[in-house]
């Protein structure tokens, strides 16, 4: 019997479209899916064949106010206060909804409306894990919290701690079920790429990557099929570094290679002059292109490292703030990959760290166990396996 299911998503790409696969193939299954997001992400829903439901202005704001050369102090500020005004619009987010859902689907960031909503209908909630996940063993959440507090913006992010703690006494919600969840948690990795995955109580489900949805579908195809390919890719909020284009430039403008530049907000005119085996982009199926890529350089987000791990392709990683650090680090920890710093590496030396992680044997043999792992976390259909099997037990 088809249900309906309400997702509660923080508008981010790689918040929103690993949960938007899941809301496809449970849409396809028959199953009536509502999926609440801002006005900007609406688009990807429809074309995902779900139901958007577009928050109000106070809730879209915050995030939207994100800017390009945001650090983290600035990300994880954000973070808490629409955490906070979640909470706070519980209200309006529950009128978005004309009929009782079976089940919500929950970004963290939405937890606080996800647990008063679901008491109140009585319907189960599953957290999802877009990041790595944390629990009372592995909380990365809290250090990032740790370090706002204590920095220059200590004060604005005091003002919203307390705001929360308000909210939860106010609410009756127990937020250490958001480390110790009673019910399913989706985590978009494989365990074995999970730092301390053993940690994890059974509620946790490691599905690992949840990208083979309509809006992660497209082509690429490479000059030749012989041709090696270096892809680069900074991410959709932290690649506002122009300059770093141009260290690219001068690094691989003599290579027997063809080098794939997407530029995120950026144009080709930005740039400058390119070498005439650089191709450049707006935006591309990342897939696609890691298909045929030999090494990746990217800024380590999770989305892009899962990929590449797909592919077997090997990772030239440049974070720029914590949570890519975090991925990055455990990349490295597993041996597929390496990291470099952009803002000291010479064009020499970014140049040889590629040529050698193309031609590095432990990093490939490495990268196909890990291929294999994910493959066996189920992705898409057994986190679409497991929300059914949930809405009738």
């Amino acid at each position: 019997m088809p249900k309906h299911v309400l997702f509660l998503s923080a508008p981010a790409f790689g918040h929103v479209f690993p949960t938007l696969t899941i809301a496809e193939a449970l849409a396809r299954r028959g199953h009536r899916v509502s999926y609440a997001t801002t006005e900007f992400f609406a688009q990807y829903a429809e074309q995902s064949g779900v139901t958007p439901l577009i928050y109000g202005p106070t809730l879209a704001a915050i995030p939207a106010g994100l800017s390009d050369h945001a650090d983290t102090a600035e990300i994880v500020l954000t973070c808490m206060r629409f955490y906070e005004e979640g909470l706070r619009s519980v209200a309006s987010v529950e009128a978005l909804v004309d009929t009782t859902p079976d089940l919500i689907v929950f970004d963290p960031m939405m937890y606080g409306a996800a647990a008063v909503l679901g008491r109140k209908w009585t319907v189960p909630i599953v957290l999802t894990h877009p990041n790595l996940a944390f629990n009372d063993t592995v909380d990365w959440t809290a250090p990032r919290r740790a370090e706002l507090l204590a920095g220059p913006r200590g004060a604005e992010a005091a003002a919203v701690e307390s705001g929360l703690q308000d909210l939860f006494l106010q609410h009756g919600i127990d937020e250490t079920l958001l480390h110790q969840p009673n019910d399913l948690a989706l985590v978009f990795v494989p365990k074995a790429f999970q730092p301390q995955g053993d940690s994890f109580s059974d509620h946790y489900a490691f599905v690992g990557p949840c990208n083979d949805g309509t809006i992660f579908q497209g082509d690429w195809q490479p000059p030749t099929p012989d041709s090696k390919v270096l892809f680069i890719s900074l991410g959709t909020v932290h690649n506002a570094r122009p300059d770093f284009f141009r260290l690219f430039a001068t690094a691989f403008a003599d290579l027997d290679w063809h080098v794939v530049v997407t530029l995120g907000g950026w144009t080709a005119e930005d740039l400058g002059d390119l070498p005439p085996n650089f191709e450049v982009h707006p935006w591309l199926p990342q897939l696609a292109v890691l298909e045929h890529a030999t090494v990746f350089l990217s800024n380590g987000g999770l989305g892009g490292v899962m990929a590449a791990v797909q592919q077997g392709t090997p990772l030239l990683l440049a974070p720029e703030v914590a949570e890519q650090d975090m991925d990055a680090r455990q990349v490295v920890e597993l041996g597929l990959g390496r990291i470099v710093e952009l803002s000291t590496i010479t064009p020499e030396s970014l140049r040889q760290a590629v040529l050698d992680l193309s031609t590095d044997t432990p990093t490939t043999a490495r990268l196909n166990w890990m291929r294999d792992r994910v493959t066996e976390s189920g992705g898409t259909t057994r986190a679409a396996d497991l929300i059914e099997k949930r809405m009738t037990t």
